[in-house]
C-alpha cells in the first residue's frame, strides 16, 4: 500500500485484527475527520494504511519510545511520545473520524480519554476500545470493560462489542446516536 517507509516488524499479527481492518476502511472512506490513537501497536499499521489512502491526519500517542519510533516511520503520522493525559492537553484537531484507545487499561484514565474524545467525534465517527472482553485470567489487568459497560448503559451511544477479535481480547465500537448530534 505504500504507507510505510520500512518493512513492518514480523511480530505484528495483522490477521488477528482483520475486523478492524475492514471497519476502518469503510469508516475513513465515509466519515470526515482525523484519526486519533492512544496506545500504539498492530492497530497503528491498520489505521495508518487507511489514513494515508484517505488523506487523513493520524495522531499517535504512546509513552513507549520504541513504539513512537516505529510510528514516526509511517506516513501522515503526528506522534506524541507522552502520557495520554498530557496528549489531551495538546491535541486541538477536530472533528475525529476514528479514535482508538489501547493505552492505559485503568478505568479512570481511559474514561478521561473517552470523555475528551467523544464530544469531538464527527457525525458517524467511531470510538474503538480494545481489551473490552477479557478472559477471566486477565480481568485484573484491564479495566476497559468497565468503560464499555458504562457506555452500554448510556442512551446517548450505540455500543457493540466483538468479543473474538483484536488478538482475542475484544473490540468495542462506540458511536453517538444520531439524535445526539445538534
Amino acid at each position: 500500500m505504500g504507507c510505510m517507509r520500512k518493512k513492518m516488524p514480523v511480530h505484528l499479527k495483522i490477521e488477528e485484527w482483520d475486523l478492524l481492518d475492514k471497519l476502518v476502511e469503510v469508516i475513513l472512506k465515509n466519515v470526515e475527520g482525523c484519526v486519533v490513537e492512544i496506545g500504539l501497536g498492530t492497530s497503528t499499521v491498520i489505521l495508518n494504511k487507511y489514513a494515508v489512502q484517505n488523506n487523513k491526519k493520524h495522531y499517535c500517542c504512546d509513552i513507549s519510545m520504541t513504539k513512537c519510533k516505529f510510528a514516526r516511520k509511517l506516513l501522515n503520522t503526528i506522534v506524541f511520545e507522552m502520557s495520554s493525559e498530557e496528549f489531551l492537553t495538546k491535541f486541538d484537531d477536530s472533528p475525529i473520524a476514528i479514535a482508538f484507545l489501547d493505552g492505559s487499561h485503568k478505568f479512570d484514565i481511559v474514561k478521561k480519554e473517552a470523555d475528551f474524545l467523544l464530544p469531538r467525534m464527527s457525525k458517524y465517527g467511531v470510538l474503538f476500545l480494545h481489551d473490552t472482553f477479557i478472559p477471566e485470567k486477565r480481568s485484573s489487568i484491564s479495566e476497559v470493560f468497565k468503560l464499555r459497560q458504562l457506555l452500554e448503559n448510556d442512551s446517548s451511544f450505540q455500543v457493540f462489542t466483538f468479543p473474538f477479535t483484536a488478538a482475542q481480547y475484544g473490540l468495542t465500537m462506540v458511536m453517538k446516536r444520531l439524535e445526539c448530534y445538534r
